[in-house]
C-alpha cells in the first residue's frame, strides 16, 4: 500500500485585515434601528423575577458549578458548596439590579428612545472595527476584498470551482494538486458551514492565547477530530493534529517572529 498526497496548501493569515469604513456603521445601524425591539423582545422573554431565576441564574450558576474543584477551600475557609450557594444567591437576588440597568439603557431621553443604548453603541464602533481587524476578520476575510483562510480551505476542501479563485497571489501557496473534496456525498455544504465557523473561532482563540502552543495544539486536535467525522474515509485519511510528510492534517502553524498561516494536506493511502 502507499500514501498519495491529494492535495497540499498553505493559506497565510495577515496580522490585521482592516474593516471597511461602512462596516461599522452597519453594524451600529442595525443595533440602533432595531434598539426598540431588542428593548421589547427581552422584556417578553424575561418579564418578572421567576423567569429570570429560570432563564438566567440558575443555567448561569450550573456552568459556574464545574469550575469550583468538590475539594477546594477558600483562604476564609469557605467550602465549593458555600462558594456556590453563594454565587447562586447572589444571581437570585441580581433581578431588580438587571431590571433598573434595562430600563435605564432604553430609556427614552430628550425625545430619543433608548438614548444611552444607541449612545453607547455608536461610542463602541471605533473598539468594534479594532476587534474584527485583529481578530474574526483574518480568518474570514469579506466579499468585497477577497475571503480569509476559513472560507478557502472549507471550499478548497470540497472542491468547490470557486476555491481556486479564492487563492491570494503573494500570500498563499499551492504546494500540491489542486482543490480536493473530501466531504461524504451529499454533506458539502454542511462540511464548509461548519469547517468555516471552527477555523476562524480555532483562529480566534490562538491569536487571543498570543499563540500559546499548547493552544495551537488544543485546536490543531480538535479540527482534526471534526474533519476525521465529516470527511470520506474512501477519500482521505484520518485527520491528525500535527503536520507529518504522510498524513492528512489541517493545521495552524506560528513560525517564531515570522508567519502565522494555515496548512492543509490530505493524505489516501491506496
Amino acid at each position: 500500500m502507499a500514501t498519495v498526497i491529494k492535495t497540499k496548501v498553505r493559506l497565510h493569515i495577515p496580522e490585521i485585515f482592516p474593516i471597511r469604513d461602512d462596516m461599522a456603521d452597519k453594524w451600529a445601524n442595525g443595533l440602533v434601528n432595531n434598539a426598540t425591539l431588542m428593548y421589547q423582545r427581552l422584556r417578553d422573554k424575561i418579564p418578572d423575577a421567576g423567569l429570570f431565576d429560570q432563564k438566567l441564574a440558575t443555567p448561569a450558576n450550573l456552568r459556574y458549578g464545574p469550575y469550583v474543584p468538590d475539594a477546594y477551600v477558600s483562604r476564609s475557609e469557605r467550602d465549593a458548596a458555600g462558594i456556590r450557594n453563594a454565587h447562586y444567591k447572589n444571581l437570585m437576588t441580581g433581578y431588580d439590579h438587571w431590571d433598573e440597568k434595562l430600563a435605564l439603557a432604553f430609556e427614552t431621553v430628550d425625545g430619543v428612545e433608548a438614548k444611552r443604548f444607541k449612545d453607547q453603541v455608536n461610542n463602541s464602533k471605533d473598539s468594534w472595527s479594532s476587534r474584527m481587524a485583529g481578530k474574526t476578520l483574518r480568518f474570514t476575510g469579506d466579499k468585497i476584498r477577497g475571503r480569509g483562510v476559513s472560507v478557502i480551505a472549507a471550499f478548497w476542501l470540497t472542491d468547490d470551482p470557486l476555491a481556486g479563485s479564492m487563492v491570494r497571489e503573494g500570500q498563499d501557496e499551492i504546494l500540491v494538486g489542486g482543490p480536493y473534496n473530501t466531504a461524504l456525498t451529499g454533506m458539502r455544504t454542511a462540511f464548509r458551514a461548519a469547517l468555516v465557523q471552527k477555523i476562524t473561532q480555532a483562529g480566534v482563540l490562538i491569536v487571543n492565547s498570543d499563540f500559546n502552543a499548547d493552544m495551537i495544539l488544543a485546536q490543531n486536535t480538535a479540527m482534526a477530530t471534526l474533519l476525521t467525522g465529516l470527511a470520506d474515509p474512501a477519500k482521505a485519511d484520518t485527520f491528525q493534529a500535527t503536520p507529518a510528510p504522510d498524513k492528512s492534517y489541517c493545521s495552524f502553524v506560528k513560525v517564531a517572529d515570522g508567519p502565522f498561516y494555515l496548512e492543509i494536506q490530505v493524505v489516501l493511502t491506496v
